[in-house]
């Protein structure tokens, strides 16, 4: 209690006992310094008592902790519900994690209602639950009324028809959503075009995961169909759907209009060496700065290498392309420099730390060198050795 330095605390995996956990609440209960917490891997199930009302109650009067993670801590319905009246009443938490517990669609009712007037709460996490229709019909709700969630993972959530439907409609109208994690959920290709209407209203969402996701080509038609056009979305995840040589057309269609997406990932799917130079080759300066297109099927010859070399060599924005070589690293290097040294000359820099500005701006991506964020008076940041960035401000 003593401490006002320690900033980050991690107590994962080592399967704490009633009297960790009761030191740990008392420890909340006066602290005024900690900021962040994380209980991963620890079995909580049995501590469903006293001791672990009493430590959540204790994080409820807490003004100083912003991050809560209680991921895979075999959470059930009764800890859920004192979670949720955490919620209630606690102003100041911005990053909830639950991912990976046995939190149903009853528990996710106590949250859902919780987040009506809860305005702090930023990012929650409740990818792996089975949350299944009636707990995203619960979240829905939820999000036409909550205006401070920025980030929503739902990954392996049972999410089927009904959810889509719900989702849709909540999507349409929210203005607050930056980024929404649907991966790992099998969605049927009617529900796909059902849930790339939002963007026919929806201007303010930023990251979409659809990664393991897709079913069929179709469904992938649906989705560059939807985005050829559209001026929001900066980051797209679409890995792991088996997607092969039919889906580069659609995926270059929609580059060739859109002009706004930043960052897109087609990892660890069937496509051929053939593929990625058939892609990069449309590119030419489109706005795309990170591009993600590794796979098992992808054999890098010495004659594949330096046709990739060359493309890459005649592309001046890309920043960031995996796989890569230290050929690859040089010519993005240069890439790097040529874009930043286009705007330092008209506009203002200085350097930040980068912790702060994780905390500030939570959907930063730390391995996109440069990215295009779409805040009041931040346009580029430039990130070196992954230790420092450069604001370049309006």
């Amino acid at each position: 209690p003593s401490n006002t330095t320690l900033r980050e605390l991690r107590v994962d995996g080592i399967q704490i006992d009633d009297n960790c956990i009761n030191a740990l609440a008392d420890m909340l209960l006066i602290n005024t310094t900690l900021q962040s917490l994380s209980l991963t891997d620890n079995n909580l199930s049995p501590n469903i008592n006293n001791i672990i009302t009493k430590f959540i109650s204790n994080i409820a009067t807490n003004t100083t902790l912003k991050k809560l993670e209680l991921v895979n801590c075999g959470i059930g319905l009764r800890s859920t519900q004192l979670i949720a009246n955490l919620l209630s009443t606690n102003q100041s938490l911005e990053v909830l994690d639950l991912e990976y517990n046995d939190i149903n669609s009853t528990g996710v009712q106590f949250i859902a209602y919780a987040l009506c007037t809860n305005t702090s709460l930023q990012e929650l996490g409740l990818s792996w639950n089975n949350i299944r229709s009636l707990g995203i019909q619960f979240l829905s709700n939820a999000l036409q009324i909550n205006t401070s969630i920025r980030e929503l993972r739902l990954s392996n959530c049972s999410i089927d028809t009904m959810s889509i439907r719900f989702l849709t409609h909540a999507l349409s109208t929210n203005i607050s959503l930056l980024s929404l994690c649907l991966s790992h959920n099998s969605i049927r290709v009617d529900d796909m075009q059902l849930l790339m209407t939002i963007f026919n209203t929806n201007t303010n969402l930023r990251i979409l995961d659809l990664s393991k996701t897709i079913n069929d080509i179709s469904s992938l038609q649906s989705i560059t169909n939807a985005l050829s056009l559209n001026t929001s979305l900066q980051d797209l995840h679409l890995s792991g759907n088996n997607l092969d040589n039919t889906s580069i057309q659609p995926i270059i269609h929609m580059l060739n209009t859109n002009h706004t997406l930043k960052k897109l990932c087609l990892h660890n799917n069937n496509h051929s060496i053939n593929d990625v130079i058939e892609l990069l080759s449309s590119l030419n300066n489109h706005s795309l700065l990170y591009l993600d297109i590794d796979g098992k099927q992808i054999s890098y010859t010495n004659i594949s290498n330096a046709s990739l070399h060359n493309i890459l060599k005649t592309n001046y924005t890309l920043t960031y392309f995996r796989p890569t070589t230290p050929e690859i690293s040089k010519i993005l290097d240069r890439n790097m420099s040529l874009t930043y040294a286009s705007i330092h000359r008209n506009l203002l820099d200085f350097t930040l730390l980068l912790l702060p500005l994780i905390h500030t701006h939570p959907t930063f991506d730390p391995y996109c060198m440069l990215y295009i964020f779409d805040y009041t008076n931040i346009d580029y940041i430039h990130v070196h050795h992954y230790k420092k960035i450069t604001l370049v401000i309006n």
